[in-house]
């Protein structure tokens, strides 16, 4: 995160290649993973796709603004 609290193309790169890709690959154990984003420009770049790619990470992209009614928890949240 930029020192003002927000996201960029390079920091979504970063974060896929020094957090998400470390702390999932040993759980994964080879398989492909899947990583659901929202339309957010930072999330779904050509550089953080081409890193996805050659990491077995299948990348999602749910429309913009949509997520807190489309993630899976939400869905599967009993009241």
């Amino acid at each position: 995160m930029s020192d003002k609290g927000y996201t960029s193309k390079v920091i979504g790169r970063e974060w896929m290649e020094m957090v998400f890709d470390p702390q999932t690959s040993p759980i994964a154990n080879g398989r492909v993973r899947l990583l659901v984003v929202d339309g957010h420009a930072s999330h779904f770049t050509s550089e953080l796709l081409e890193y996805a790619r050659a990491h077995q990470i299948v990348v999602l992209c749910l429309p913009a603004h949509t997520t807190h009614r489309l993630q899976s928890g939400y869905l599967c949240h009993l009241p």
